[in-house]
This record gives C-alpha cells, sequence and structure tokens, in this order.
C-alpha cells in the first residue's frame, strides 16, 4: 500500500488518480483525500464533486486533516452540497486536532493547513502565534507556500 500512496502524489494524471483510488480503497486516508482533490478538479478522472465530498469524508473519518478540511470548505461554501454551517465548522475542528498530530510527524501539507486555519480561524478562533508557529514549521520542511505566507503575516 505504501507504493500506491505515494504513487497518488506523483507521476502523471490518470496514473496518479488511479493510484489514489486504490490506495483509498486500502484505507489510507491521506489518499482519500487526493483522490477527492482529483475528483473535485476532475485531474485525470471525471470531475464528480458528489463522490470527491465522499472520499473527503472517508479521508476525515480514517484521520486525515486535510480531507477533513477538503470537505468542510465544500459544506462551508455549499460546493457539490447543500452549505450546512454547522457541519462545516464540525469538519474544520476535526482538521484542526488530525492536522496538528500529521504536522507533529513531518507532514508539511499539514503543518500549512493548520497554520491558514489558525490564521483565519476556521473551525475556531483565530490565533495568530500559532499560525506563525505551524507556517514556520512548514517553512522549515521546505514548503514554499508556507514561506510565502509568512512573509505576507510578518508584514
Amino acid at each position: 500500500m505504501q507504493l500506491e500512496a505515494r504513487n497518488c502524489v506523483i507521476g502523471p494524471g490518470p496514473q496518479r488518480a488511479a493510484a489514489c483510488k486504490r490506495a483509498c480503497e486500502l484505507a489510507h486516508s491521506n489518499s482519500c483525500y487526493y483522490r477527492g482533490r482529483h475528483l473535485e478538479a476532475g485531474d485525470g478522472v471525471a470531475k464528480d464533486l458528489a463522490r470527491a465530498l465522499v472520499r473527503y469524508r472517508e479521508g476525515c473519518k480514517g484521520g486525515s486533516g486535510l480531507a477533513c478540511r477538503a470537505a468542510a470548505t465544500m459544506y462551508a461554501g455549499g460546493s457539490g452540497v447543500a452549505a450546512d454551517a454547522a457541519r462545516a465548522h464540525k469538519l474544520y475542528k476535526n482538521s484542526r486536532n488530525y492536522g496538528r498530530v500529521h504536522c507533529e510527524q513531518g507532514h508539511a501539507a499539514s503543518c500549512l493547513a493548520i497554520g491558514e486555519m489558525f490564521a483565519s480561524g476556521e473551525g475556531g478562533p483565530k490565533d495568530p502565534r500559532a499560525a506563525l508557529l505551524y507556517l514556520q514549521r512548514a517553512c522549515n520542511y521546505k514548503l514554499q507556500a508556507a514561506c510565502d505566507q509568512l512573509k505576507s503575516l510578518r508584514k
């Protein structure tokens, strides 16, 4: 399963999408997140928001903070689903909890997501200090998007 999960984020679109599908079926929660992204964007597969949400929720149940946040964003904006602020808030909170754990384990994208959530107030109150902490951690992991956000927050 580790190879499937790795192939899920590298390679051509259709091959990535197929690898994510297989890894998600094997209950790799972050692969369900990436499968949802492929379905939401139509990357290597037909665009399907309803199936994307199912994959995000599946990944969230498996402990993927990224998947929880993606599902929350769909509910918050009514993208492919009826808007539901209460459900979005709950999913954002789950995302914060799972994301912290994944960040501590060295997952740069989770550090970035948590930093963004603390900066914007998704899933709880805004916390600029926590935002800076998590964004700095993601930047330390060489995630350029986090470094760029750090610069803009420090202005």
